[in-house]
């Protein structure tokens, strides 16, 4: 089976603004979301950032297993294991992938953020980016 990596993509990022929307209360926002950036942009662009490191992820499962981590929840829990499941489709359901883990730095980057590009079938940028901050109140 071969994915079509667009609405894979699209499917994903509804299925990340279902579980960020669970897991946000009045104290952390939870923001997890999915896209595929266009040849001509950049992860700097796309999160107005900086790229400090970059490591490739030799176990997807394991690595984003640690997310668990980040969203405080249960590994266990089936939101996690589902996500976990799509987001390794674009290793085992493509002909190519490859997948960083990127590490960010910028006035706008939570402290808590896990970011991941895939580069799929030598053609598609995906981005999935993940943080977990604190509720700021504005005032009116």
């Amino acid at each position: 089976m071969n994915i079509d990596v667009l609405n894979h993509t699209n499917f994903l990022c509804g299925y990340m603004d279902a579980v960020a929307r669970g897991y946000s209360d009045n104290e952390y926002i939870i923001g997890l979301s999915s896209t595929v950036i266009s040849k001509n942009s950049s992860v700097e662009k796309e999160l107005n950032c900086e790229v400090i490191s970059s490591k490739e992820v030799k176990n997807l499962s394991s690595s984003f297993c640690n997310v668990e981590k980040l969203l405080n929840i249960d590994s266990r829990e089936k939101v996690l294991f589902y996500l976990v499941e799509y987001l390794t489709w674009y290793k085992e359901y493509t002909v190519s992938c490859k997948c960083k883990k990127l590490e960010l730095s910028g006035e706008n980057v939570p402290s808590q953020h896990a970011v991941y590009l895939f580069h799929v079938n030598g053609e598609f940028n995906v981005l999935v980016y993940l943080f977990r901050a604190p509720v700021v109140e504005i005032e009116a």
